[in-house]
């Protein structure tokens, strides 16, 4: 890229220290044109993808919409009976990458809808892509380009056009390039970022109306042995001059060639009009080859009587007119270009602004091609307000003869000029750059990204904040979001060599959920990006498959990144750890007796091919339940091929071994005798069977995972560890030890004062074909001993007494009351430390102590669709609730001032199965900590004396 990207090139101010490349030359003869021309010969589409020069400000989605209904609405005005008896040339000078030509189709293509409608039995268009060489064409036309199906359709053709020299009857189209555009055809001319690359001549007028040509030398920093080599542009420096136009310096045959603009007057005739001109007049008639028109703008800025310089594009202006004449005023011109909207910036002599970007290019002098066309007896719409880029629209006749042009415009022209956009854009582009303003929720970018109706490009810019936001979903958010990415997708053009635009969309699916969706752009990604593939691409699609359990893609891509690159440290530990055979722990499920198999260990052990399922063994009495755990651990292996891919064998259901043993213990020891592959075993038994069943699993030297509690009481579970081997592992499962939200929730509490009471609600599923009262009481007891957990990590607190009433009538509900010391109830003010519990919030019985924070526990049976866990933290200034449901924790902060929800992904269970497995696997007994298996079930011996009389007991 061009080191003065985008700069003004500098005036020299030491030209003895510099290599003159050209000196004093007048602009129009000078250098500077053939160093132009080479540069986008050499460079091509080069230019684009390195982003050398410019694109996004005339290649926008919303600019291309607006243009679209200008062009709509032209070829009404041209066809007003209702019949398509004019067809419309849409011809774009120097279209260069043809990103915008892809999104103009696009726009235009929303329109068809109706052509039917208005009676166009045809496509009202055809579209022709022009640029001064075809050595972008094979780039276009690739075989994965976007603008394939509007060439297949026979809407796009491509030509040469070179708008300095070449006229409207050159451009030829079509299969043998025979075809041209018909005199007196209606046509749309799309000029964006073209003209101001087009010859352009520079004047100045003194105090006293001396008329002066501008005249330019070029040094370079260092010796140019190519005098017109396209890199000069980044070197040059450039010194000017002003050369007074007299009439010895040209004749009328050396005119052209000087001016490389033709007369289009009968030369006799006007010189016969020229004689009652004065001499400065004559003078400016005969460089401008007697065009009168020209003559006049340059006329109309003399008669401002004020001294002033200001750039001619005359290529621009030649171009145009020969398009006028051959359309028969039949035109519409549309420019997009930086330029000078009117005359009031032309208050002195100063020498003309060229920017470099890449090459290089003039500033626009948009009033002298607007009063050019009003000359001809044309009109013209403008964009009002003087921002660096301008829209303007030029009109072959009065604006009477272009109704719903004119209206259209009239309608459209806040729109249509892309600056705000522009600045939005880089509004966000510096937020981004500072991690602590991401955190603003996913409105604002959505906001912006719908305003750009949808742009790559401006997703690309958005991306940071999008991805920081994007677990943060609604049920309608979710529908919302996938419908966007869907429409950033249709808008792609690919063209930059560091923009992947696919592999963006497919991130912020994977970070949504979204995997299929994932899966589809990240494969996009790979067709249409080649030169840009990373391993980083196949890891990730390895990893979508792997979460579907398609273990043999995922092992294909794993590979595919390897391929890349044998040393790339993500593919290299997605190998190891989940497509490695040898770290795959081999495990049993036995008993099945509550819902904790369904709820929490199947949903994500599922999605993990390093667990291999031997088997299912249930007890006498949860043979059903078994059985519905055994058939979908079946479907799920034989659905995702994984013996293809660890020659694995499915599952088995150990019914024979129940039946033919007195105890489920004898069962158990008969399938590890007759499997000795079997690592682990994941144990859901009633608690008056953990004992035998633990103690031949470790007989056996096997690892074991159970539910959160381990035990009934702290003796229990003392007493089965007293017979724990060292080379076994005990896991409590108990997931939301490894939730962050929880974590999270301490902080966020910190900030609205003291927290004085907490309500829990825990539902639990009722479906289960084990009706017992037993089942029950344990079930309810578990729910509550999780609460208990999960406050212990929300509120860093410590238990000062619990009390859990009878409920002997009841074994559906059971309802828990504790007092907890934390601090979060210090940080208040002292003055609201007296604050008396609300109605909503009863404590049956309470300690003596007067700074805890109160705490209701509730359980209860219902239905699967109603089931939820949700904690209420009351504070001084407001209400925290945390709530989750399926999988997502939704955070609700209610205050006085509103209300704020933020939802995120829960991963506790998924953390925890991870763990489990990695312990297995690379366990050491010495470094075994007795706390990550019994963790917090030592309250339930709180709980269970605390029936008949509250105790207090502290949990340091």
């Amino acid at each position: 890229m061009s080191s003065n990207n985008g700069k003004e090139v500098s005036v020299e101010d030491s030209p003895e220290s510099k290599f003159l490349v050209e000196e004093n030359v007048d602009l129009t003869k000078s250098c500077l044109w053939s160093i132009l021309e080479r540069y986008y010969e050499t460079v091509s589409i080069d230019a684009w993808r390195k982003n050398q020069v410019p694109s996004f400000i005339t290649s926008n989605t919303r600019l291309a919409c607006g243009y679209a209904r200008l062009i709509h609405n032209f070829i009404m005005d041209q066809n007003p009976t209702g019949t398509l008896s004019r067809k419309v040339y849409i011809v774009e000078i120097g279209g260069g990458h043809g990103r915008f030509t892809f999104f103009l189709l696009r726009a235009l293509e929303r329109y068809s809808t109706v052509w039917k409608d208005l009676g166009y039995y045809d496509v009202p268009f055809k579209y022709i892509f022009t640029d001064a060489s075809d050595a972008s064409f094979s780039f276009l036309t690739r075989e994965s380009s976007a603008l394939i199906p509007y060439i297949q359709k026979g809407w796009l053709e491509f030509a040469c056009f070179n708008g300095n020299s070449s006229e409207p009857s050159d451009i030829k189209f079509g299969l043998s390039k025979q075809e041209t555009i018909p005199s007196e055809s209606s046509i749309v001319l799309v000029c964006n970022y073209v003209l101001d690359s087009l010859l352009t001549d520079a004047i100045a007028i003194s105090k006293d109306k001396v008329i002066s040509k501008a005249t330019v030398s070029v040094y370079s920093s260092q010796v140019e042995e190519d005098l017109t080599h396209p890199s000069i542009a980044d070197r040059m420096t450039l010194s000017w001059s002003w050369k007074e136009i007299l009439d010895e310096d040209f004749s009328l045959n050396s005119i052209h060639s000087e001016n490389r603009i033709s007369n289009t007057f009968d030369k006799v005739e006007k010189i016969q009009e020229t004689e009652y001109l004065t001499v400065k007049e004559k003078l400016l008639i005969k460089y401008f080859q007697f065009d009168y028109s020209l003559y006049n703008v340059v006329k109309s800025y003399l008669d401002l009587d004020r001294e002033m310089s200001f750039v001619l594009p005359l290529g621009a202006i030649k171009m145009l007119r020969r398009f006028y004449q051959h359309s028969a005023g039949n035109i519409c011109v549309l420019i997009g270009d930086k330029g000078y909207p009117d005359d009031t910036e032309f208050i002195s002599i100063k020498p003309p602004h060229i920017a470099v970007h890449g090459c290089m290019s003039f500033m626009v002098n948009l009033d002298a091609i607007k009063k050019y066309f009003c000359d001809l007896g044309g009109s013209y719409l403008a964009t009002r307000y003087k921002d660096t880029f301008q829209i303007t629209c030029i009109l072959g006749g009065k604006k009477s003869l272009f109704p719903r042009v004119v209206a259209s415009f009239i309608d459209s022209q806040e729109d249509l000029a892309p600056d705000n956009l522009l600045n939005i854009q880089r509004g966000f582009e510096q937020l981004s750059s500072n991690p602590s303003s991401l955190s603003h929720g996913l409105k604002p970018y959505l906001g912006v990204l719908r305003y750009s109706l949808h742009d790559p490009f401006i997703l690309w810019v958005l991306r940071n904040g999008i991805l920081a936001n994007i677990g943060d979903l609604n049920i309608r958010q979710r529908e919302d979001i996938i419908l966007d990415l869907r429409s950033v997708y249709q808008n792609i053009y690919p063209l930059e060599i560091n923009i992947d635009v696919f592999d963006l969309l497919a991130q912020i699916c994977l970070k949504g959920g979204f995997v299929n969706d994932a899966i589809f752009y990240y494969n996009e990604s790979l067709r249409c990006c080649p030169e840009m593939i990373h391993p980083s691409t196949y890891v990730n699609l390895a990893k979508c498959y792997q979460s579907q359990r398609n273990w043999k893609k995922a092992f294909h891509f794993c590979n595919e990144a390897l391929k890349l690159d044998p040393n790339y440290p993500p593919a290299l530990e997605f190998n190891s750890e989940y497509l490695n055979s040898s770290k795959r722990l081999n495990y049993i499920i036995v008993g099945c007796y509550s819902s904790w198999i369904f709820t929490d260990v199947i949903p994500t052990i599922q999605f993990d091919a390093m667990y291999n399922c031997i088997g299912v063994i249930p007890s006498k009495s949860t043979i059903e339940n078994a059985k519905k755990a055994f058939d979908h651990l079946q479907a799920i292996f034989s659905c995702n091929q994984e013996n293809e891919v660890f020659s694995s064998s499915p599952p088995k259901f150990f019914l024979e071994e129940i039946a033919e043993n007195s105890s489920l213990a004898d069962a158990i020891a008969d399938v590890f005798y007759g499997n000795p592959q079997i690592e682990a075993v994941v144990l859901d038994v009633p608690p008056d069977l953990l004992k035998p069943c633990m103690s031949v699993i470790w007989e056996f030297n096997k690892h074991v995972m159970t539910r959160s509690p381990t035990a009934r009481d702290v003796a229990s579970a003392s007493e089965i560890l007293s017979t724990k081997p060292p080379r076994s592992l005990w896991f409590d499962y108990a997931p939301f030890k490894f939730e962050t939200a929880l974590l999270q929730v301490f902080n966020i509490i910190k900030q609205h004062g003291r927290l004085y009471a907490i309500n829990c609600k825990y539902d639990i599923p009722s479906e289960t074909p084990i009706k017992s009262d037993g089942y029950k009481n344990d079930e309810l007891i578990a729910r509550l001993i999780h609460s208990l957990s999960a406050i212990y990590i929300a509120i860093d607190g410590t238990l000062d007494w619990v009390f859990c009433p009878s409920t002997d009538n009841d074994h559906d509900k059971k309802t828990l009351f504790c007092g907890w010391s934390s601090p979060l109830w210090s940080q208040a003010d002292p003055g609201k430390k007296n604050r008396t519990l609300s109605e909503k919030n009863p404590m049956k019985p309470s300690s003596k102590k007067s700074d805890e924070i109160h705490c209701t526990i509730s359980t209860e049976f219902v239905t699967w669709d109603k089931t939820f866990i949700q904690f209420d933290f009351h504070c001084d200034n407001s209400t925290l609730s945390l709530r989750k449901e399926g999988p997502i924790w939704i955070l609700l902060i209610r205050t006085s001032k509103g209300r704020y929800e933020s939802k995120i992904q829960c991963v506790g269970l998924q953390t925890a199965n991870e763990r489990f497995r990695k312990l297995c696997k690379d366990y050491n007994p010495e470094h075994y900590n007795i706390k990550d298996s019994i963790g917090f079930s030592a309250w339930w011996d709180a709980i269970i004396k605390s029936k008949q009389s509250p105790i207090y007991f502290s949990y340091q």
